[in-house]
């Protein structure tokens, strides 16, 4: 059955919008003049000449790579002279993704390009995988015929793709960067470095560990299983680390509400008491403000009886005066006036003769008005614990199955010297003595037995009972002494 170009363009319409593999991890939109880097990462070209430049710019130097803004793989430039702005531009395009988001852009069927390049227009049919092209019926029977072209792999064009997730592995280069003629073909252990056979001869003539590549391969039953051993780490160590991981940052998310709630509760408290505190402050102002509104109500009182009761006895004297009364009932009337002068007088000197003048205002507590950090209010404690296991050691473990050493620590690196066997002991630690020797614990026998062995010869020089398990040794060059810890509480030294 005969698939039109209209299904076919469905189909892989579905493909683009259904995988991440057709989307930019810079822009997050589809892949437009999709550039692959050495580590099969795909970006718009724009996209990545971007980063490069704004990498060029943060480091304010002249710059000789880049990282994958993914998984920060070193990415060198085809040509170490080549302009920054050229950069982005040389990368290997990739041609998968472009054959299908070419395919799916307006329904458009995909042209055989062999026919394109004589100006000649018909509708691809095949795609080579060898070739990296589309072919339409005619070209390819002819692709076919030829001796050097028939073993390669044809698939219909609905298939680009499908099976290869948009990666066009031509990204990885089997050729040599110093010898573009030659294939990589050797390795070299000691510097962790593929190359061809001249580059081996030249850099790494010295080099005791370098193997051809086929002989690497066909030794190692680790590139047969390479698929089984990456589903293992993805599985079994690094998927759960990051159930784990996200697991503790929604630990640390419900923490930190919870301590958010613990402080708003703790300064609610305080601001409950304030308030309290200020309920009081206002009836202590209130109870003051009332007695001493009593006491001048008082004074005003007086002060007024006071002044009615001078106008009183103005208002009489003049009467007096006026109608000419005797001498001897004015006196009277003046003896009268004083008396009752000196009354009052006397009654506002009981009360007012020790007033005293009042300024009000309000004193600030000067502990709360040094609050102005979170410190003096409370601080936020965090304690840390150690992990009961290490989380990484599944993750180690699966790592050391492709025989990968993490280096756990900077400045140490790892490397094989010799392989020494010491029948019947039980190895416990050691440690190298001024590089000629090495110091082992034997924990094969009561007492134990420490072994001095020759690093050159393999051989052991010397060996002696020790009282104790032994369970570390440590070296000081500076001392010239050599420290044994045990099981037990105690340290020996010699």
């Amino acid at each position: 059955m005969t698939q039109t170009g209209s299904d076919m363009n469905k189909r892989t319409m579905d493909l683009s919008k259904s995988s991440d593999t057709f989307s930019c991890p810079v822009c997050s939109e589809t892949l437009k003049s999709p550039k692959i880097l050495p580590c099969l990462h795909s970006f718009c070209e724009q996209c990545i000449h971007e980063f490069i430049l704004s990498t060029a710019r943060k480091k304010d130097i002249a710059i000789k790579d880049f990282n994958c803004p993914v998984c920060r793989t070193v990415v060198k430039p085809k040509d170490a002279e080549a302009k920054l702005d050229q950069w982005a531009k040389s990368l290997q395009d990739n041609v998968i993704i472009n054959t299908v988001l070419t395919m799916d852009h307006g329904n458009k069927a995909l042209e055989c390009q062999t026919c394109k390049r004589y100006n000649q227009t018909f509708e691809a049919k095949s795609w080579c995988k060898q070739c990296y092209e589309a072919f339409c019926e005619k070209c390819i029977s002819m692709h076919n015929r030829m001796t050097l072209l028939m073993t390669h792999d044809v698939v219909p064009i609905e298939d680009v793709g499908r099976k290869t997730g948009g990666l066009d592995l031509r990204a990885v280069s089997e050729y040599c960067g110093m010898h573009p003629l030659k294939m990589v073909d050797v390795f070299c252990f000691q510097h962790k470095t593929a190359c061809c056979g001249l580059c081996a001869g030249i850099n790494h003539r010295k080099c005791d560990n370098v193997k051809s590549i086929e002989e690497i391969v066909h030794s190692s039953g680790m590139y047969k299983t390479l698929l089984e051993k990456l589903n293992d780490i993805l599985r079994e160590s690094t998927t759960t680390l990051l159930q784990a991981k996200q697991q503790e940052k929604a630990n640390i998310k419900v923490m930190a509400e919870n301590t958010e709630e613990d402080a708003a509760n703790f300064i609610q408290g305080i601001r409950s008491k304030l308030d309290i505190c200020f309920e009081t402050f206002k009836k202590q102002l209130t109870v003051f403000h009332d007695e001493q509104n009593t006491r001048l109500n008082i004074r005003i009182r007086l002060l007024e009886q006071l002044i009615q009761s001078i106008e009183h006895w103005a208002k009489v004297t003049e009467v007096v005066q006026t109608s000419g009364s005797i001498t001897h009932f004015f006196f009277l009337h003046v003896e009268t006036v004083k008396k009752q002068i000196e009354n009052s007088t006397t009654e506002l000197e009981q009360i007012c003769g020790s007033d005293i003048d009042i300024y009000l205002s309000f004193k600030k507590n000067e502990t709360l008005q040094k609050v102005e950090s979170v410190d003096q209010i409370g601080s936020l404690s965090i304690e840390e614990r150690e992990k009961d296991t290490n989380q990484m050691g599944d993750v180690f473990k699966i790592c050391s199955n492709f025989e990968i050493c993490i280096q756990r620590f900077e400045g140490i690196r790892i490397e094989h010297l010799r392989t020494m066997h010491f029948p019947g002991s039980k190895l416990t630690c050691g440690v190298c003595i001024a590089d000629k020797f090495i110091l082992l614990g034997d924990a094969s026998t009561n007492p134990n037995i420490l072994h001095l062995v020759d690093i050159t010869t393999g051989l052991t020089i010397n060996k002696t009972k020790i009282t104790g398990s032994v369970k570390r040794l440590y070296f000081d060059k500076d001392l010239s002494r050599i420290f044994i810890s045990c099981y037990t509480k105690k340290t020996i030294f010699c």
